[in-house]
């Protein structure tokens, strides 16, 4: 309960009337009339992030080395984003990169 963006917004909603749902928001009306919006973070494209750094820094740095660098800051992304531990983070970085999609 201390980390109120892990537990969804059920428990926020609370007895309020929902008045509208969709992919990236809900929005509840209060006790006073007034609309209150819970806004929901798109989930980013982590292969979109990796070929885009890649291609920043690869001219100064060569193929290899700007693969590992961008696999590292995409990895810094997604943990960021999710708050996952760093093996699942790696995991889930390299599923989202397809094999030569920075060559």
């Amino acid at each position: 309960m201390g980390q109120v963006h892990l537990c969804g917004v059920a428990l926020l909603i609370g007895d309020n009337e929902v008045t509208g749902v969709t992919p990236t928001e809900i929005r509840i009306r209060t006790p006073s009339g007034a609309t209150q919006v819970f806004y929901r973070r798109p989930e980013p494209d982590f292969g979109l992030v990796f070929r885009e750094r890649f291609k920043l820094i690869v001219g100064n740095v060569g193929p290899e080395e700007g693969r590992l660098r961008a696999i590292e800051h995409t990895v810094a992304e997604y943990r960021k984003h999710h708050g996952v531990d760093l093996e699942t983070a790696k995991r889930a970085v390299l599923a989202a990169i397809k094999p030569g999609s920075a060559k």
